[in-house]
């Protein structure tokens, strides 16, 4: 990422992903960034607090498509009688 280096110093994260990218957790400086396989950047976020300050993200993460999937949303039977 040429113009855009960063170098966090405590509580960086990233994550590999299938396709090649990495999603890279900047905790203190609140942001998150994914890149694809030829280190271009595919989207970033900046957990703006206001106009001066920026909010720690602990950990992003990525997730499979249809992780979230649900088939049922009823509740199970209460068993506790």
């Amino acid at each position: 990422m040429d113009g855009e280096e960063f170098h966090a110093t405590r509580r960086g994260k990233h994550q590999r992903l299938g396709n090649g990218g990495i999603l890279i957790t900047d905790a203190e400086a609140g942001r998150v960034i994914q890149i694809d396989a030829a280190n271009q950047v595919v989207w970033s976020y900046v957990n703006g607090y206001d106009a001066e300050h920026t909010a720690r993200i602990s950990e992003a993460a990525v997730y499979e498509a249809g992780y979230f999937t649900v088939d049922d949303w009823s509740c199970p039977a209460d068993r506790s009688s």
